[in-house]
């Protein structure tokens, strides 16, 4: 998706639109009993100070998931109540 954004559209059109090829989402993807062998290969392959890196990002990012589905769900209540 393009933004329309005329002061941040530079930024945005150079981010990445997938995230295979991160080893979050690997792990992602194994914590989700959605992995597939490549990706189960490569996160094996780690080093395990990569690894455990990983691990806190990972441990990070599920915190952070978990806020962010919390607001949306507030914020559909909110609307569904006030509307």
């Amino acid at each position: 998706m393009e933004s329309t954004d005329s002061l941040f559209s530079p930024f945005i059109s150079i981010l990445p639109r997938e995230f295979d090829s991160h080893p979050l989402t690997w792990l992602v993807h194994k914590n989700m009993g959605d992995e597939n062998e490549l990706e189960s290969t490569f996160l094996a392959l780690l080093p395990r100070s990569t690894r455990s890196v990983l691990d806190a990002l990972a441990e990070r990012f599920e915190r952070d998931s978990d806020v962010v589905i919390k607001y949306l769900v507030s914020s559909i209540r909110i609307r569904k109540n006030s509307g």
